[in-house]
């Protein structure tokens, strides 16, 4: 211990003693501080005198915690309670990295969360519903007056990394969900969203705004690029119908080369190159549009040509593409020129919209 000035110990009895600043002190036993609470974490206050705020920084040696903003944190080994800030920009936690140098070649992690380990829990027997080892509550924003936030996000990551002088970064990810052994378990999620609620206009799980997505493949070469089988239940999307092309429900359609990407038409037994049907509209559309779902498989409803109703002697009769453009029929084309292609075989009847067990047909031409 060092001190400006003497120290002087019991100077008016026996053992005086005075301790000048280039002497060392050693205290064998227990130094008591009797004006402080047991936990208090001491520190220099006004003065360079010895204080305690028991409410901002306290150590419970009981459960080995630190509480900051708080006096009572219990378990948890820190707790942080952020104190009630009226201006500026506060955070309650700012972790700045340094800029290392001369490091090995090695990984470096600015932030490791080393749960590795086996949470035990006791008791009889029973379920849990949710158990989560990190956590991030939902905040709430308000202001005094009306304001608007274009995006508020509880969670946003600025970016994937990005390479310095002399680095190359093979593939750079802004969120990477590794493989993890799971065994014991029924079913396995890399990653799970569930759509927000009450959002007024609507409500989405999530929106991919930019790029392109790829299921089963590394190096997507389309908007989506699924590398395997692909099943929908319902309508694929919205697409752009040719030349403003209208369709009806249940009407049959074509990918049209010529309108572009994404263009389709009425299907018909004409030519060849229009009588690739790959589609069915499931909901009608006014204007240049039609919800489209694909035909390699499943029972949907497809509009019989002339308004026929199929009866129950049909079942199971081929169903081929008619003249009529979007239209089927149970009656194969004879007329020179005409293409051939069954779409499927009838599994409903009674309606001019029945249903068709659709499939990838066989085309020929007449």
């Amino acid at each position: 211990m060092t001190t400006a000035a003497p120290i002087y110990v019991n100077p008016s009895g026996p053992g005086f003693k005075e301790f000048l600043s280039s002497d060392t002190i050693s205290v064998p036993g227990t130094i008591a501080l009797p004006t402080f609470t047991t936990g208090s974490v001491i520190f220099a206050g006004a003065g360079g005198a010895l204080a305690q705020d028991n409410d901002k920084l306290f150590f419970d040696a009981t459960n080995f915690s630190l509480g900051i903003g708080n006096a009572a944190p219990g378990a948890n080994t820190l707790s942080i309670t952020q104190p009630v800030k009226t201006s500026g920009s506060p955070s309650a936690v700012l972790l700045t990295a340094g800029a290392h140098t001369g490091l090995a070649t090695a990984e470096v992690n600015d932030v490791y969360l080393n749960l590795t380990r086996t949470v035990q829990i006791t008791g009889t027997g029973g379920t849990l519903a949710l158990e989560r080892a990190v956590r991030v509550g939902q905040p709430t924003y308000a202001f005094t007056a009306a304001h608007t936030i274009t995006n508020a996000a509880t969670v946003a990551i600025e970016g994937a990394p990005a390479k310095g002088a002399n680095a190359t970064i093979t593939n750079t990810h802004a969120l990477l969900i590794q493989a993890g052994a799971v065994a014991g378990a029924s079913y396995s999620y890399g990653l799970t969203v569930n759509a927000q609620t009450g959002g007024g206009t609507a409500d989405y799980c999530a929106a991919f705004l930019g790029g392109l997505v790829g299921v089963g493949v590394a190096i997507p070469l389309n908007t989506l690029h699924v590398s395997g089988d692909l099943r929908v239940t319902g309508a694929l999307g919205v697409y752009q119908g040719t030349a403003g092309e209208a369709f009806a429900q249940y009407e049959a359609l074509y990918g049209d080369a010529a309108g572009g990407s994404g263009y389709f038409k009425k299907a018909v037994n004409t030519a060849e190159s229009t009588s690739r049907v790959v589609g069915v509209a499931v909901t009608g559309a006014g204007g240049a549009t039609a919800g489209f779902t694909y035909v390699t498989a499943g029972i949907y409803k497809m509009k019989f040509a002339g308004g026929y109703v199929p009866a129950v002697g049909d079942m199971g009769k081929p169903v081929y593409l008619s003249a009529v453009a979007g239209s089927v029929t149970l009656t194969a084309p004879v007329a020179a020129g005409s293409v051939v292609i069954r779409v499927g075989y009838l599994v409903g009847y009674g309606a001019a919209d029945s249903e068709v067990g659709i499939h990838v047909g066989d085309t020929f031409v007449v």
